[in-house]
């Protein structure tokens, strides 16, 4: 990661200087009512400290961080350009040229995500943080060429995403130089990927559902619940369009954020982030050190990791807690991979069984006793069709009386709890409506 690290600094030197000097040269209006160049120059600021952050992680060897801080800088500088040289161009053909040009760096990068060959578990991350990439510079495309361009502020809303798109996919050829850094490990053939994502979207749909029917029954819950659970939601659709696509890398990864998500929902019930940080973090790097005691490197979930940590540093405990997880997830599923060849069946693969949250242990057990239930059930129906027909003569003949009960029943919901009682799992939730 050092290397890129190193050639995107120099990267981000080169464009902020580019967008400053053009910046300072540009003809847009800074008066009254039209304060364009003010909130113009806060972006060429953003850049500017965007790069300073970057070269500060790359001294402190987070080197993942420092290429994040640097991909930050250049698409503030970019946009800076795109807009100094719209608004002396003074035409709409500026516009339309230039998103002609960015839809084919698109579409030539997203041939090269799409068709790069997946072979073993180094390019499996490495290709699949480049898919991911290309799917979400479609989406920034997409919002770009929707954009009703009716005043001068839409202007800029299309031109910051034409910026990100064309940022987005130069990071598409990054990611899949990295994989020729690490040694070979593993086997993957274009069917056994499509059965893993398959598989994961599998596990990832099931925690959402579990996720969402306990949410529902529970009389109160946090923004957080919501908001990773409709993230959870957005990602596995996400991941079956990508399958759909032709990124099957690009699906297994978003399956398995989107499992991280849906358990976190529950998860931090009761809790804030910052709680979760430091077992987070322990399981995170339990996974790593079981990945390469297989002689794998985890390239991605090294890469959140350290991404994490610079955020925990920075006080963002909620987006840490994220990577943290997902970072942990990656490893597990990674080393998974590799152990079972995708020869068994397993519910919540990639996670520490250990350490695997209770919500999740109830969650593989819940078919199987369900199973035994309906076993008992019909053996009972059996048995008990038997007995009646052996009594039903003798019934017949004397029926007891009918005694009403006069006891009055408590009709408050069984799923009302206070504040502090609220139930951290299914199994929980059933103990206390005993």
């Amino acid at each position: 990661m050092k290397p890129l690290a190193t050639r995107l600094i120099n990267e981000a030197e080169e464009a902020y200087k580019s967008a400053s000097e053009k910046f300072e040269n540009s003809s847009i209006p800074d008066h009254f009512p039209n304060y364009y160049k003010t909130n113009i120059n806060k972006q060429l600021e953003s850049a500017e400290k965007s790069l300073k952050d970057s070269k500060k992680w790359y001294d402190q060897y987070t080197y993942y961080t420092s290429t994040s801080k640097s991909f930050q800088s250049l698409i503030s500088s970019r946009f800076v350009n795109y807009t100094c040289d719209y608004y002396d161009s003074g035409n709409q053909d500026f516009i339309n040229e230039l998103l002609e040009q960015v839809e084919e760096v698109y579409n030539e990068s997203s041939k090269l995500a799409k068709n790069t060959e997946i072979v073993d578990l180094i390019s499996l991350q490495t290709v699949g943080a480049a898919q991911r990439r290309a799917t979400e510079a479609k989406l920034y495309l997409d919002s770009a060429k929707s954009t009703n361009l009716y005043t001068f502020s839409d202007v800029l809303d299309f031109l910051y995403d034409i910026a990100f798109v064309v940022e987005r996919c130069n990071s598409i050829s990054w990611w899949i130089g990295i994989g020729d850094h690490f040694n070979s490990t593993g086997n993957i053939t274009d069917s056994k990927l499509e059965n893993i994502a398959l598989e994961y979207i599998y596990e990832a749909q099931q925690a959402v559902t579990y996720s969402e029917v306990i949410l529902n029954e529970l009389s109160q819950t946090s923004y957080n619940s919501a908001s990773y659970l409709s993230s959870a939601k957005s990602l596995l659709e996400t991941a079956r369009d990508d399958l759909d696509s032709g990124f099957p890398a690009a699906a297994f990864f978003e399956a398995l954020e989107a499992l991280v998500k849906a358990n976190l929902a529950l998860e931090v019930i009761g809790t804030n982030e910052k709680d979760k940080i430091d077992i987070s973090s322990e399981q995170a790097i339990n996974n790593i050190a079981k990945s390469r005691k297989q002689g794998i490197e985890p390239v991605l979930a090294v890469s959140y990791y350290e991404y994490a940590e610079s955020l925990s540093n920075e006080s963002s405990f909620e987006s840490a807690l994220i990577y943290y997880k997902y970072s942990g997830m990656i490893a597990g599923a990674i080393s998974y991979t590799n152990a079972s060849a995708g020869s068994y069946k397993s519910s919540y693969v990639g996670i520490s069984r250990v350490n695997a949250p209770l919500s999740i242990w109830v969650l593989e057990r819940l078919v199987f006793i369900i199973g035994i239930f309906v076993l008992g059930g019909l053996a009972g129906l059996g048995i008990g069709l038997i007995i009646g027909s052996f009594l039903e003569n003798k019934q017949k003949k004397k029926k007891p009386p009918v005694h009403y009960s006069s006891r009055t029943y408590d009709h408050t919901p069984r799923y009302y709890y206070p504040n502090n009682q609220i139930p951290r799992s299914i199994k929980e939730y059933y103990k206390k409506n005993k």
